[in-house]
């Protein structure tokens, strides 16, 4: 909005800032305090919420105002783009919209009909006690529709979505930019990646290096005698669980103009809990669901991982080996990138319970060895765990 003469208000976001970070106190944020610094945490979080929403919609409103709409007798749904930072080629863009056509698609405003794709609504699912696991975000009447085009960095710009049969819609593709994404149930690829699926474990090519990252994606499920807080082994070894050990399918369930997706799936055998200190004999099943996607000239790989989680007193990481011998882990910090070695500290003396590898880490983790490189960005529990393997010549990093 500031790029259309939009005045900021810099008072109100330091107010929010301000808030935030009263609320990261050690023992505020991680919830060990009285109850009394609870409810003062959640006004300040309300009053973070309420700045935010209130900025955000004031700068709409702005764009709406000083944004010339196309006016045409066809319903049609105005979004406008926003590219913050650069991108190497061009960006795919999701937008939910209303409308109950059962296809769309994206126009600029030189009335060029984009590459578009609609992303259906994901099944709902209810729990034990038959409530929603989640709820549809927005309303069923929206629909929700990717498209891919080139925004240059700090530029806003317009585009309507109609109906795909709709008339005076011209059918021009975008010069210069790469072919539809290709795949079929065990492999797909782009212009800088190709993944291949063999029994739930990945491997990547990068298409730029001629790199490969091979078993991608590895379970490993162990017993964890410990509590809420922290991660304690068993002092009688038990049984190490590995997903590549039981049979995985895969299978294509979308491929267009705009992204591919593979879904794979499979079950894990492991032990149903811990008698004492050994994993029982008892096993449950663990059904698992890995959706891998693929975006159009987009040098990035989704994954999403649905679990249902039938046993108890264990552990299970995502192992992913990176594919280099590298010496430190990056990763992004509150307030800065940081590096950290992968090599274990030496122990200076005994302790009863060693130090652990188990680090914080906000949003991503990287290796990179000066040639080639990985990154792993995650949502959910962030902490990872690095090790050598001194015979696969490679860093692992493992993630709770």
């Amino acid at each position: 909005a500031s790029l259309y003469g939009y005045k900021e208000h810099p008072r109100l976001l330091e107010e929010a800032w301000e808030n935030m970070l009263l609320n990261s106190a050690h023992d505020s944020i991680h919830g060990s305090s009285v109850d009394e610094v609870h409810t003062e945490m959640e006004t300040r979080f309300a009053s973070v919420r309420q700045i935010a929403s209130g900025l955000i919609h004031e700068s709409l409103a702005y764009l709406g105002k000083h944004i010339e709409r196309q006016k045409t007798e066809q319903e049609q749904n105005e979004v406008i783009a926003y590219a913050p930072q650069e991108a190497s080629g061009g960006q795919p863009m999701e937008v939910w919209v209303a409308s109950d056509a059962r296809q769309l698609v994206a126009v600029d405003e030189t009335g060029r009909k984009l590459p578009s794709q609609m992303i259906p609504r994901p099944e709902l699912e209810y729990n034990g006690i038959g409530e929603p696991c989640f709820e549809y975000c927005p309303d069923k009447a929206f629909q929700k529709i990717a498209f891919f085009d080139t925004v240059r960095q700090g530029t806003v710009k317009k585009y309507t979505i109609v109906e795909d049969k709709s008339s005076g819609v011209k059918d021009t593709a975008i010069a210069g930019q790469p072919a539809r994404i290709q795949a079929d149930d065990t492999a797909m690829e782009n212009e800088w990646i190709r993944v291949e699926v063999e029994n739930g474990l990945l491997h990547l090519l990068d298409k730029r290096s001629g790199k490969c990252y091979h078993q991608l994606n590895l379970l490993k499920e162990e017993a964890d005698a410990g509590d809420a807080w922290d991660y304690s082994p068993t002092w009688t070894p038990g049984e190490v669980v590995h997903s590549s050990a039981f049979s995985f399918s895969s299978r294509c369930v979308a491929c267009g103009e705009v992204y591919a997706t593979l879904c794979v799936t499979g079950e894990m055998s492991v032990p149903a809990a811990l008698h004492g200190d050994r994993r029982s004999a008892e096993r449950v099943s663990l059904p698992i669901v890995f959706e891998i996607t693929l975006w159009r000239d987009t040098p990035r790989v989704d994954v999403k991982l649905k679990l249902i989680n039938h046993a108890k007193d264990h552990r299970i990481r995502l192992c992913v080996p990176m594919g280099t011998m590298a010496k430190n882990v990056l990763s992004q910090g509150h307030l800065a990138i940081l590096s950290r070695p992968v090599k274990r500290p030496e122990e200076k003396e005994e302790w009863l319970q060693p130090p652990s590898q188990l680090l914080p880490f906000q949003q991503w983790a990287a290796v990179d060895d000066g040639k080639c490189g990985l990154a792993i960005a995650a949502k959910g529990l962030y902490d990872y765990e690095a090790e050598n393997d001194t015979v696969l010549r490679q860093t692992w990093l493992s993630f709770t």
